[in-house]
């Protein structure tokens, strides 16, 4: 794989001189070119983006619409304005001229308007579909986050928790036309994402576009525009909240408690409890803390320097982004004190004209991930190991000398604790037992051809595209081994003080290198697409696009590669800019069906109505622009089609049988899938019906829909239908249906006044799921039923307090989870049968949020710009049940269990009692553990100093900024705390850094 990376950037670099000598040319004297300019209708347009000598040198057009720059005789300039098509005129054609005019273009439909769809482009006023696009260069001006995840969240109408769009799950991620992971990507290399929410904007992706579509589309050189950039940053992480256990002492007191409520002997005795409370005996009752400052630091460091180059000329366009970032660890000690994660990044975008009629591009990608650090997962062990099970550290000086001289010693004074039962040593993985290197290499290539086929009939083009993609994991290990040594004791308890001490294991520093757990995947990708479009009469605007798309994805170990095969057409039409209307239909095949079954039809329509060109609001001062649109369309998905050969009988071996007096055998067969030749396509059929308004002189901007997406024939086994005695010889079946509707909402407000801007934005989704049809057991008891009820209800038991007393218990109906005893979890008797089984759950909670919420606002005045952005959510509950929270048995006790139900806190206890066994009755889902999950989460706030040009200039710079941030710095809600928390995994962290980005 180290020899592809090296082939790739060795192309790269082919490619760039290749482009660089494209446009190579000798420097020529600058002289002074003056002009003005002015738009179609004569008036002079302010803030024109003119730059000359391929974008090196740069001003803006005057309130008058005037500019003067310097440019070579026979160079070229570029006028560049929102709202406006571009132009590039050469200086010859500027001087000969009284002015230049730059048309003003119909509102959305200017070069900046333009949003990507489905192996194409459409003006944001055309579309009739639900889609957001995202400017990645203007977002980056306030918020420098890396991530897909961080450009979307709270951004995206509809898509405000991570990639899942309406809540339908996650969604089809799509870099630069094939589906590929989003961690891929850093932000800076990305030109645009286009979150494409309904099926008309979606279809063309075919059966994978069932949950939604995110389009990433990288940036790539412009002719007559040079630029390099830089940005780096620097800061640090902090844990936001780190797991609290109790020390021995409290162990050990509360274990006894446990064992008394179990009516067992007590563990510990008093003495033990009096030693270990005073830590006079830290070898014989250690209390060790794997989250102080003896294993962990307080902070966390953070690093990152990206720079990217593009250029080129009308013959070659290049693009280049070189990256690395680096991550250090909270680990305090031996090879996790230097634990690091280092990650480094290349593409190269390359655009060639071959001749007047064909363009070819090459796109190679090259990324390297390495993650090198202690053996062992600390934080698991972290979490688990109890704090009296051995000292960490034992002092050498205390061995004997013959064990003392062939000891391998930590800082030259300690040898690791441990005992026959645990040869681990949390501290001895981090500095003995040597390291654990991770690797991902990832590569990827885009080539493709476009043809001009405009000598056939005017706006017809053709495109070819094939892309590869490979990655790979794996692990290096350096194996050591170390011996741990257990303390014993010769005299009595009570102020010991003679020690033995016995080796266990041995020491082998010997650094055994060895990879285990490697890991690949790969994906071929092609389409080929005929494109036309076409203006007749200035009214009737035509687009149609004719798609051959195929994708193999191929994962190590998988026999069967996952293939994806559809044909796809959409035509789109526009009368006068304003009545806009769209077919959208895709023919896919799958190998997951029966032959007869193999090929499925999904059609879609769309249409908008622009209103404000209407005559009933054309010059209406309040309403600058309203349409409306609406959309349906079904998407036939072989996503949910779990296996290949589901539709057919499939056997296994199950053993031999002997004959023939025992001299001969034969295997024999057990039926492994009963086959379903009629099973089929998993359906999904949407509407969305909205509109888009701007208004106040554009100064608010608003998107709304409606959506209703229905989701039937999953695939299952019907166990609740068939009789009981067909065991596992079930066929997997179209059944089922599902219900999501709900709105959308997007707001954005610009408004400035002299030197202060500000913007706000917010951005809503409600969303309610639905069972409608489900196979499930035909419960006499209505609350039991799933249908009718949310597609991600939470079931369980209505919890009504303690047990106070053994009279409650008995006068109480019986809980049939095991004896229960005063301060057990009551539960409710739902059905009235005097039982309290599986009979009495109902819906208690919902696992998914209502309403989503994310609001941003930024305030700039002059130089200095402050952005915050946060998100929120409402209606989700969540169940926390880990080993942290359901506390029994040997379990480490974390300090949950303070608020333990006895006699004296009766009244007040906030956990069941305590138990050395596995209680049954308490751990199980209910009520009395579930947490409300609403919350608001502080993402992001940053405080941007951008240079004024004047100081920028002298250092040859343009666009400099500095910037001071802070992630992730707050979260309110009811539980709070315990969501910030991460048990037995590297913990949540905030981040603080500063930065600086420019470009030149």
């Amino acid at each position: 794989m180290n020899a592809t990376i090296k082939y790739i950037i060795g192309v790269i670099g082919l490619c760039l001189l290749m482009s660089a000598g494209a446009y190579a040319q000798k420097k020529k004297a600058l002289e002074v070119i003056t002009s003005e300019v002015r738009n179609q209708y004569g008036s002079p347009v302010e803030g024109v983006l003119v730059s000359s000598e391929e974008g090196s040198i740069e001003t803006y057009t005057d309130a008058a619409g005037k500019f003067s720059i310097k440019a070579s005789p026979t160079g070229k300039v570029m006028l560049e304005a929102d709202g406006h098509y571009t132009k590039v005129l050469t200086v010859s054609e500027i001087k000969g001229a009284a002015g230049i005019e730059l048309e003003s273009a119909p509102y959305q439909m200017g070069p900046d308007d333009m949003v990507n769809v489905p192996f194409s482009k459409q003006p944001k006023r055309l579309m009739v579909g639900s889609a957001t696009s995202l400017d990645i260069n203007k977002i980056f001006e306030q918020d420098t986050r890396q991530s897909v995840y961080g450009a979307l969240n709270g951004r995206v109408p509809g898509t405000l928790q991570g990639l899942n769009v309406r809540g339908l799950g996650d969604a089809l991620v799509v870099v630069d036309g094939i589906p590929r992971p989003a961690n891929t990507i850093n932000l800076l290399e990305v030109e645009k994402i286009t979150v494409l929410r309904d099926v008309t904007a979606r279809m063309l992706y075919g059966s994978q576009a069932d949950k939604g579509v995110i389009l990433v589309t990288t940036k790539r050189g412009k002719a007559n525009k040079k630029q390099i950039r830089v940005f780096a940053e620097t800061g640090v992480m902090e844990a936001i909240s780190l797991p609290k256990y109790l020390g021995t002492p409290e162990y050990m007191q509360l274990y006894n408690e446990a064992l008394a409520n179990d009516g067992r002997d007590p563990r510990f005795s008093d003495d033990q409890i009096r030693i270990a409370s005073k830590d006079s005996l830290p070898l014989i009752y250690p209390n060790e803390n794997y989250y102080s400052d003896s294993y962990l630091k307080d902070y966390n460091s953070y690093s990152k320097i990206l720079t990217e180059m593009s250029g080129g000329n009308d013959v070659a366009q290049y693009y280049l982004n070189i990256g690395w970032d680096q991550t250090g660890s909270f680990l305090n000690a031996g090879a996790g004190e230097s634990e690091k994660s280092n990650r480094f990044n290349i593409r190269g975008n390359t655009d060639v004209a071959i001749n007047d009629y064909i363009t070819a591009r090459l796109d190679v990608v090259a990324i390297l991930d390495k993650q090198k650090g202690p053996k062992g997962d600390y934080w698991k062990n972290a979490s688990e190991f109890l704090p009296f099970n051995y000292p960490a550290l034992i002092p050498a000086s205390l061995l004997p000398e013959e064990m003392r001289n062939s000891a391998t010693l930590i800082d030259n004074q300690y040898v690791l604790g441990g005992t026959s039962q645990y040869t681990t040593n949390i501290y001895g993985d981090m500095t003995l037992a040597g390291t654990e290197e991770l690797t991902q290499r990832t590569a990827q290539l885009n080539t493709g051809l476009d043809f001009d086929l405009s000598g056939i009939t005017k706006g017809l083009t053709f495109k070819s595209f094939l892309s590869f993609d490979f990655h790979n994991y794996s692990q290096n290990n350096q194996t050591n081994t170390y011996a741990v040594y257990e303390t014993q004791v010769l005299q009595s308890v009570n102020g010991a003080d003679s020690l033995a001490f016995n080796r266990i294991g041995t020491d082998d520093q010997s650094g055994k290198l060895n990879i285990s757990d490697a890991y690949f995947y790969r994906r071929i990708g092609y389409y080929g697409m005929l494109d036309y479009q076409r203006t007749f009469n200035e009214k009737h605007m035509v687009s149609v696009t004719a798609l051959a798309y195929a994708d193999r994805f191929q994962t190590e170990g998988v026999i069967q590669d996952d293939k994806n095969l559809h044909f796809g057409l959409r035509a789109h039409y526009a009368f006068d800019n304003k009545y806009l209307v769209e077919l959208d239909a895709v023919q896919a095949g799958t190998l997951r069906l029966n032959e007869d079954n193999r090929w499925a039809f999904s059609p879609a329509l769309g249409a908008g109505w622009i209103l404000s060109e209407e005559s009933f609001l054309q010059g209406n001062k309040l309403i600058n622009f309203l349409k409306l649109k609406a959309s349906a369309g079904l998407i036939n998905s072989d996503q949910g089609v779990s296996d290949y050969y589901l539709y057919t009988n499939t056997y296994q071996q199950n053993g031999t049988y002997t004959y023939y007096d025992g001299l001969a055998q034969n295997d024999y067969m057990k039926i492994n899938n009963v086959g379903n030749p009629n099973l089929s396509w998993v359906k999904r059929f949407e509407l969305n019906a909205g509109f888009e308004l701007a208004a106040f002189k554009d100064q608010l901007y608003m998107e709304a829909n409606y959506f209703r997406s229905k989701f039937y024939d999953s695939i299952v086994k019907r166990n609740n239908v068939y009789p009981a005695y067909l065991g596992g010889y079930l066929p997997y079946e179209n059944y089922g249906e599902y219900l999501d509707q709900g709105l959308e909402l997007g707001i954005n407000v610009r408004k400035k006044k002299g030197d202060l801007l500000m913007t706000f934005g917010a951005n809503l989704l409600y969303a309610v799921p639905k069972v409608v049809e489900v196979d499930e057991p035909a419960f006499e008891d209505s609350y039991r039923l799933k249908q009718g009820k949310s597609t991600d209800a939470t079931f369980g038991y209505v919890a009504e307090g303690f047990f106070q007393s053994q009279e409650e218990i008995e006068s109480s109906p019986v809980q049939s989870f095991g004896a229960v005893q005063p301060g057990d979890i009551k539960y409710k008797d739902l059905n009235g049968d005097n039982i309290i089984d599986e009979a009495d759950q109902q819906l208690i909670g919902n696992s998914r949020a209502r309403l989503s919420l994310g609001v941003n606002l930024s305030v700039k005045y002059k130089n200095l710009e402050l952005f915050a952005l946060g998100t929120a959510q409402k209606g989700k509950e969540v169940i926390y049940n880990s080993a942290y929270d359901w506390v029994y048995g040997d379990r480490k006790y974390s300090e949950v269990v303070q608020g333990r139900w006895t006699p004296e806190s009766a009244s007040t206890a906030t956990y069941p009692r305590l138990s050395a066994q596995n209680n049954a009755n308490n751990f199980r889902n209910s009520t009395f553990w579930m947490v409300s999950d609403d919350h608001f989460n502080l993402g992001v706030v940053q405080l941007t100093y951008h240079l004024p040009s004047s100081w920028a200039n002298k250092a040859a710079m343009k666009n400099a900024n500095l910037f001071i941030k802070g992630n992730n710095l707050l979260t309110i809600g009811p539980s709070s705390e315990r969501r910030q928390l991460s048990v037995g995994g590297n913990p949540q962290t905030r981040l603080y850094s500063v930065g600086f980005r420019t470009s030149f």
